[in-house]
């Protein structure tokens, strides 16, 4: 992980967070100026990452907790039609 000009310095919790869950790269750290002198906010900020996802917190230990969480389940994905509206789908060789 880096940090840039505003970040405090590292701590062990910062040796702890994990990569980007969508490109793998190291994670920034910043002050957050959204809140009091401990807010802090994580991100990806790679140009190879296509999502950029970025969390915050209150603290260094909230901000990582956040960065670090991972879901166990799979996505679920949002059509914006209903069950029986849905179009069907085909499949190479069908």
């Amino acid at each position: 992980m880096t940090e840039n000009s505003r970040s405090r310095p590292a701590t062990p919790c910062d040796a702890e967070l994990k990569p980007c869950p969508f490109c793998g790269s190291e994670p920034t750290i910043e002050r957050w100026h959204g809140g009091g002198p401990e807010k802090r906010m994580i991100a990806c900020i790679s140009d190879d990452c296509h999502v950029s996802p970025w969390v915050t917190g209150e603290t260094m230990r909230e901000a990582a907790g956040r960065w670090n969480g991972r879901s166990s389940r799979p996505p679920r994905h949002h059509y914006p039609w209903d069950d029986d509206d849905r179009p069907e789908v085909l499949l190479c060789g069908d």
